[in-house]
């Protein structure tokens, strides 16, 4: 399940960010996307007008990369692996172009995996 990056912040503090990251190749389907490009930029917080603007920014910068692959290379989507879910800590606006304009099957990310418990003692 796909959580939005607020919903990640809201649940993480920032001593759990002290953790070890790993390269993963995540399936598209693990974020439940939108149907439609609209629909997500809709889905995103801010407004419409303001993420269409931030996703062709995103837009340009993966052309200038030479695609998706190098830019991601470059800056990879930031997740949590939560008790099921996969929260997207960053990537927003990546992850839209690599779905809906380069048809991204699977995308690559850096996960914390095996995360401390979170109810604290």
């Amino acid at each position: 399940m796909f959580k939005r990056s607020d919903d990640a912040a809201a649940v993480f503090e920032p001593e759990d960010l002290e953790l070890e990251w790993r390269e993963c190749l995540v399936p598209i389907e693990a974020f439940e996307l939108a149907v439609d490009r609209s629909s997500f930029l809709s889905a995103l917080p801010s407004d419409h007008r303001d993420n269409t603007l931030r996703y062709q920014s995103v837009h340009d910068w993966v052309k200038d990369a030479g695609g998706i692959a190098p830019a991601l290379q470059e800056s990879p989507l930031l997740c949590f692996l939560y008790e099921g879910k996969l929260l997207l800590d960053d990537g927003w606006h990546r992850l839209g172009v690599a779905h809906y304009e380069y048809g991204a099957r699977d995308l690559r990310a850096l996960c914390a995996i095996g995360l401390p418990s979170m109810g604290g003692d």
